[in-house]
């Protein structure tokens, strides 16, 4: 079985997000984290010698996202959701 939590900060607006699988195996949890500029910032780490498994997309669930992986495989997406991180139009009130 697999989950996705979503942590929303109390103030801000932030959210944290992980993905985790029932395999525990490397590369099967991912840790997403948001940037409002995610083009700029895929160039920057890029630019830097970062590697990615994933350029900037754009997702049929709305959100752009970007996938890299750390030392030890762990995989990182950095995505740009905006008013549809939160308040999707599939959303179940």
């Amino acid at each position: 079985m697999t989950t996705t939590r979503r942590f929303e900060c109390p103030q801000g607006g932030s959210t944290f997000s992980v993905y985790l699988s029932d395999r525990a195996s490397v590369g099967d949890t991912i840790v997403y984290f948001e940037h409002q500029n995610l083009d700029e910032l895929v160039a920057s780490l890029k630019a830097k010698g970062i590697a990615f498994l994933q350029e900037p997309t754009d997702q049929p669930y709305l959100w752009r996202e970007a996938l890299l992986a750390d030392p030890c495989g762990n995989k990182i997406k950095l995505y740009w959701a905006g008013e549809n991180r939160l308040n999707p139009p599939w959303r179940l009130d």
